[in-house]
């Protein structure tokens, strides 16, 4: 197993989607360098990235070397086209399930007047899309479609105390905005707006509270999101996929922290060391449950909500790769021949994955996708 960090970003996505397929062998006549090392263990998959505009990029660079890519959290639903991307598997649901719930609260909260905003990456545009499209065949008229840089402080000001101002001096009653977008951006917008209600005056601020918010899913139920919005009387919904509480992944991570195994060392057992020091605030962590127990770090690790989908995708990808070899290698250990020529030829090409059917269970016994998560000076689950 190898692992990257893109840092949520295209370039660093492109550069080591481009380190990966160099172990393929798969080059070009275009390519700079016909001489790159190829492994003789064949790239039999990658799970990631964490956001739909990342994996987009590394989906298409991996295409050409017929390398799956397992989306664990990535939900645009251009993904879905198999034409297009013939080789990505989907972990959870496109974002056309999310939209249909943010329409049905859309709708039942009967707001006056509707502000779509997206972030500008292709997640926030084409979930916006989607939802403008579904809005408009359930007669929900969003008024507004708003696609600006939340990184930049002249454009949230803009947004702020120009288009919210003005709509909420003229419209008297609930006005909602629906925000499609990254997590980051919002606490940002939010963050600057507490910033500034001293400068822009108190009556300004009490009038912005009266706006409803309802945020997709790349919102995450954070603690850093519950603090920003504990200093507002607005109210804000966050649509999440369903949190699974996997018991038994925790205590094993717990151990896991304890008591290393030996492979953890060097890159692994600084990597490892960072994260839970940058997550938890305990900057004595040495693996020790001495160092677990004095910094209570059992208590404050607090779980991905896509943490299940990522244990989904190794679990597809492994069987599969199972599967395969017993098939292809009989009673052989190690990549045989005819393994490798399957690797080669694209595992999605000779083995297709099914798509979960529920049209047998009845409706009580469905599992739930989604729930929606109220942010109002404390946290609170609807359901």
């Amino acid at each position: 197993i190898e692992v990257y960090d893109d840092c949520n970003t295209k370039y660093l996505a492109a550069y080591h989607a481009g380190a990966i397929i160099s172990k393929t062998g798969c080059v070009t006549e275009c390519s700079e360098n016909s001489t790159l090392s190829v492994s003789d263990v064949p790239v039999v998959g990658v799970i990631g990235t964490s956001i739909s505009e990342t994996t987009t990029t590394v989906a298409n660079i991996l295409e050409p070397a017929f390398i799956p890519v397992l989306g664990p959290s990535a939900t645009i639903p251009v993904l879905s086209n198999k034409t297009q991307y013939p080789h990505f598997v989907r972990v959870v649901p496109s974002d056309f399930k999310q939209i249909q719930v943010i329409v049905q609260l859309a709708k039942h909260f009967q707001w006056s007047y509707i502000i779509g905003l997206a972030t500008s990456d292709n997640y926030g545009r084409e979930g916006m899309t989607e939802l403008m499209r579904l809005a408009k065949e359930q007669m929900i008229c969003v008024s507004l479609i708003e696609d600006f840089d939340l990184f930049n402080k002249s454009s949230m000001e803009t947004f702020a105390r120009t288009t919210l101002a003005d709509k909420i001096k003229n419209i008297k009653d609930n006005i909602g905005i629906i925000y499609f977008g990254l997590n980051d951006p919002l606490v940002r917008f939010l963050k600057y707006i507490d910033e500034k209600k001293s400068s822009w005056g108190q009556e300004w601020f009490q009038q912005i509270q009266k706006i409803y918010w309802l945020a997709s899913d790349a919102v995450q139920a954070s603690q850093d999101l519950a603090t920003t919005v504990s200093h507002f009387k607005t109210n804000i919904l966050v649509v999440s996929p369903y949190l699974v509480n996997i018991t038994s992944f925790k205590e094993y991570f717990i151990d896991f922290l304890k008591a290393p195994p030996a492979w953890v060392s060097g890159p692994w057992k600084l990597a490892i060391s960072n994260v839970v020091q940058n997550a938890t605030g305990c900057k004595t962590y040495n693996f020790t449950e001495e160092s677990l127990s004095r910094c209570s770090i059992g208590e404050k690790l607090v779980f991905d909500q896509y943490n299940p989908s990522v244990l989904d995708a190794f679990f597809i990808l492994v069987n599969t790769i199972k599967d395969i070899h017993r098939n292809a290698c009989k009673n052989l250990s190690g990549p045989c021949d005819t393994f490798k020529a399957v690797m080669k030829n694209g595992l999605l090409n000779g083995y297709n994955l099914k798509n979960l059917d529920y049209t047998a269970i009845k409706p009580e016994f469905l599992p739930p996708e989604f729930f929606c998560v109220s942010y109002r000076r404390s946290l609170e689950t609807l359901k």
